[in-house]
Formats: C-alpha cells, sequence, structure tokens
C-alpha cells in the first residue's frame, strides 16, 4: 500500500544519501599545498598538490590529484557537501574519474 510505498522511497534516499557520501571526496582548496595545474577534464582544471597538515588530521597524507572544490562550487553547487568544515566533491556528478 502507500505506506510500504513511502517507506521504500524513504529507504532508497537514504540509501542515495549514504552512496553519495561514499562518493566524495576531500577537494577543499584549503587543505592542499603546492597545487599545480596538471590538465582539463570536462571544462575543470585538474590539479595535483600535496596534503598539508589540515589534511592530515583528517587521514590524509602525501601527494594527489583532482579538481579543486572552489572551482567546483562555482558552476555546480549539488557537486559541493560539506564534512568537518571542508568541502567535498562528488567527482560522478562533474563527469571526473578519480
Amino acid at each position: 500500500g502507500i505506506a510500504g510505498r513511502d517507506a521504500s522511497a524513504a529507504q532508497q534516499q537514504a540509501n542515495n544519501q549514504a552512496l553519495a557520501l561514499t562518493v566524495a571526496k576531500f577537494s577543499d582548496p584549503k587543505l592542499k599545498e603546492s597545487k599545480k595545474v596538471i590538465g582539463e577534464k570536462n571544462g575543470f582544471k585538474l590539479w595535483s598538490w600535496t596534503w598539508n597538515t589540515l589534511a592530515n588530521e583528517l587521514g590524509l597524507y602525501g601527494d594527489s590529484t583532482g579538481v579543486m572544490a572552489d572551482e567546483v562550487l562555482s558552476r555546480v553547487p549539488d557537486a559541493i557537501s560539506y564534512d568537518k568544515g571542508y568541502m567535498k566533491v562528488d567527482y560522478a556528478m562533474i563527469g571526473v574519474k578519480r
């Protein structure tokens, strides 16, 4: 009935939100140093960087590549989420493989 359909829809929404949390990756520029543009994908600059001491506190270490969350925020705000005060990017939403 209707109650079962509503419960199913609520569960699907919860599943989608959980999946979104697992897809989104920290990409806040405040967590990065030694930033350098290395290319472009789907109109977004691709960067290389080293995680800084703020990132280390989140368990992020070493070198990485990807996009800058502030650049994504200005073009695809729905692809941005926040965790512990830092921006994360849902790479699937912007068509950039990570």
